[in-house]
């Protein structure tokens, strides 16, 4: 009987730690006058190196720092695979199988009051 030799490789990649900063921008404040929009509205990080950052996007302009006040955290996940038959059986080769997976994290203490609880959506 010959044997059948498979490759196997696979890689996760997470698109930005999905939780809250735990030191909020101040410049984040939702109660700041209007007239503060432009100072808010600079990234304070996101021009820094890619492979250095905590989040793949920074804080995105106070989005994330002032949704983590609130309880609301993100994520996206890439997993990779990639699977190959190199000798043997009926068909030979191989082929990649990828999944994109985003979820929103509500932490109802924060959120509703309620403590002790998380509510999930992934798809």
């Amino acid at each position: 009987m010959r044997a059948v030799a498979a490759l196997a490789a696979s890689a996760t990649f997470a698109c930005g730690a999905a939780h809250a900063q735990s030191s909020a921008n101040p410049d984040a404040a939702p109660e700041a006058p209007e007239a503060d929009l432009a100072i808010q509205a600079q990234p304070s990080n996101f021009w820094t190196g890619f492979w250095t950052r905590q989040n793949m996007l920074g804080d995105m302009g106070g989005l994330r720092p002032w949704l983590g006040k609130y309880g609301v955290t993100f994520q996206l996940t890439e997993t990779s695979e990639y699977l190959a038959n190199l000798r043997g059986g009926l068909k030979t080769g191989g082929t990649y199988d990828g999944l994109t997976t985003a979820t929103v994290q509500v932490d109802t203490s924060k959120a509703l009051g309620i403590p002790g609880g998380l509510f999930n959506v992934s798809g």
